[in-house]
């Protein structure tokens, strides 16, 4: 299998959301096993669903325009995540 700059760059946007997302939970106002927690269960949540629709070998790969609509809705709740921590909410 060859690797592309576009694999590389699909790669990073998908790391850059399960960090919003897991920094968003270890942020929280929570004991630290509540934060600890939190985060890793806010990155389980996400990669079940990338894993089984997005991911390069998905079980049940989207196409079309519920790809597209998938992949916003799920970069935007990592963006949505950062946004959070960095405005304290």
């Amino acid at each position: 299998m060859t690797v592309t700059g576009r694999d590389v760059a699909w790669f990073g946007a998908e790391l850059a959301a399960y960090l919003g997302v897991a920094w968003w939970g270890a942020t929280r106002e929570l004991p630290l096993a509540g934060r600890i927690i939190l985060a890793v269960l806010a990155v389980t949540l996400m990669a079940v669903p990338w894993g089984a629709f997005a991911a390069p070998n998905a079980s049940h790969p989207l196409s079309g325009s519920a790809n597209i609509l998938f992949r916003v809705v799920w970069f935007s709740l990592g963006a949505l995540a950062l946004v959070a921590v960095a405005t304290g909410r």
